[in-house]
C-alpha cells in the first residue's frame, strides 16, 4: 500500500486522467457527473495498492452535492487507451508496412521508431495484452493460427495458438481484468465468439458463446461500460445491432446504419461505453452514449482507410482518416483539424486493424 499526499493524489490521478477517469464513469453509477471528475478537486490523500488506487471525493461530485464522507475506487488498468504504444493515453501514428513486415511507430512522446514484426499476410492484432497501459504489436497468423505478441511490458516473445482460417479478429478485453484477451469470431449458421480470457485462467480455458448467423458483422465493444466488452453483431438483412450487456446479460437491439456501411463503433463522446457509429459517403454517424443524440461528422472519402482513435488525449475517440501516407485527424478536445505525412500508400494503418 502507498499513500500520496494531496499533491502527489492530483498529481497521480492527472497522470492516469484518461485511464482512471474512464472506469470512474462505470463505478460512479453518476449519470449527471462529467466525463472528467478530474476537473474537480481530490480528496485530501489517495492510496494505491496494486492496480487500486482509492481516492478522497471532489468538493464537488456533478449532481450539486459535496464529496463528504464518500470515496472514489479506480481500477488503474482498466480503460487502456487503443493503439497507444508509448502509455501517455494518446494513440500514436502508425502503421505496418507489408513488403518488408516493420512497423513504424510515431509515439506522441515524440518518438519515432521502427520494428519488424510479422510477415505480408499476417492480421494485425495490436492490443495492451500485458496490462502495462501500453499497446503491443502484434500479428494473428491464419496460415498457422497463431498469434505472435511482443509484450512491451518487458520485451518477451508471446506465441499463441488460438483461432482457425476464416475466422475474424475481435481482441479486447473481455474478462475486466485490463488485459487483451485473445479472441475471434467464427462466422456461420450459429456464429460463435471465443476467446481465452487472461483473468484467472492458468489452464487457458476458452470461453464462447453462440451470437448471431451467417452474414452478420462482428463488432464488439463495451457498450455498456463495465470494463468488459459485449459481443455484439450487426445484421445487414435487418440493420440492426445486436447486442448482449455483459454487465446484465441483457439484450439490446439498435437500429444504426445500413449495410453498405463502413463500422466504426467507439466511444467518441468520453463516457466510458462504446457508440454506435458509421461511416457512410465521407459522413460519420454516432449515436452518443451519454445522451443518445445523434452527430454527424463530415470527415473523409469513400476511397480512405478509416482510422477512429484518440489521438489527442481527451478520452474521446477522433474520427480520423487515412490517405496515401497522409492522416486527417479531426481533434475532440478542440475541433481542430491536423495533418499529417508518415507511411506509403501500400502500408496498413494499425488503428484500422479490427474495423469491418
Amino acid at each position: 500500500m502507498i499513500l500520496y499526499s494531496a499533491d502527489a493524489a492530483r498529481r497521480f490521478c492527472s497522470n492516469k486522467q484518461e485511464r482512471l477517469g474512464q472506469t470512474a464513469l462505470s463505478l460512479f453509477r453518476t449519470p449527471t457527473l462529467r466525463p472528467n471528475p478530474f476537473n474537480h478537486r481530490l480528496g485530501t490523500s489517495v492510496a494505491v495498492a496494486g492496480n487500486t488506487a482509492v481516492s478522497g471525493a471532489p468538493m464537488f461530485d456533478g449532481t450539486g452535492n459535496g464529496g463528504v464522507g464518500a470515496a472514489y475506487v479506480f481500477d488503474t488498468e482498466a480503460g487502456n487507451t487503443p493503439f497507444d504504444f508509448d502509455g501517455d493515453f494518446k494513440a500514436d501514428i502508425s502503421v505496418f508496412r507489408p513488403s518488408s513486415g516493420v512497423w513504424y511507430i510515431q509515439a506522441s512522446s515524440n518518438n519515432t521508431y521502427a520494428l519488424q514484426w510479422g510477415i505480408a499476410t499476417d492480421k494485425l492484432a495490436p492490443a495492451d495484452y500485458d496490462g502495462d497501459g501500453r499497446t503491443d504489436v502484434a500479428v494473428w497468423r491464419e496460415s498457422e493460427q497463431i498469434f505472435y505478441i511482443l509484450n512491451s511490458a518487458d520485451n518477451t516473445v508471446r506465441i499463441e495458438n488460438f483461432g482457425l482460417p476464416g475466422d475474424q479478429l475481435t481482441v479486447g478485453v473481455w474478462d475486466g481484468d485490463g488485459r487483451a484477451d485473445l479472441s475471434v469470431y467464427r462466422a456461420g449458421a450459429n456464429s460463435t465468439f471465443y476467446y481465452r480470457g487472461s483473468a484467472n485462467n492458468s489452464s487457458g480455458n476458452i470461453t464462447f458463446q453462440l451470437w448471431g448467423t451467417a452474414g452478420d458483422k462482428p463488432l464488439p465493444g463495451d457498450f455498456d461500460g463495465d470494463g468488459r466488452f459485449d459481443m455484439c453483431v450487426f445484421r445487414p438483412s435487418d440493420q440492426i445491432w445486436y447486442i448482449r450487456q455483459s454487465s446484465t446479460a441483457q439484450l439490446r437491439f439498435e437500429n444504426w446504419g445500413t449495410a453498405t456501411d463502413k463500422f466504426v463503433p467507439a466511444d467518441y463522446d468520453g463516457d466510458g461505453r462504446t457508440d454506435l457509429a458509421v461511416f457512410r459517403n465521407g459522413v460519420w454517424y454516432i449515436r452518443q452514449s451519454s445522451d443518445n443524440q445523434a452527430v454527424y461528422l463530415n470527415w473523409g472519402l469513400n476511397t480512405d482507410t478509416l482510422v477512429p482513435a484518440d489521438y489527442d488525449g481527451d478520452g474521446k475517440t477522433d474520427a480520423a482518416i487515412y490517405r496515401n501516407g497522409s492522416w486527417w485527424i479531426l481533434n475532440s478536445s478542440n475541433g481542430s483539424a491536423s495533418a499529417s505525412q508518415f507511411g506509403v500508400s501500400t502500408d496498413t494503418p494499425a488503428a484500422s486493424a479490427y474495423l469491418q
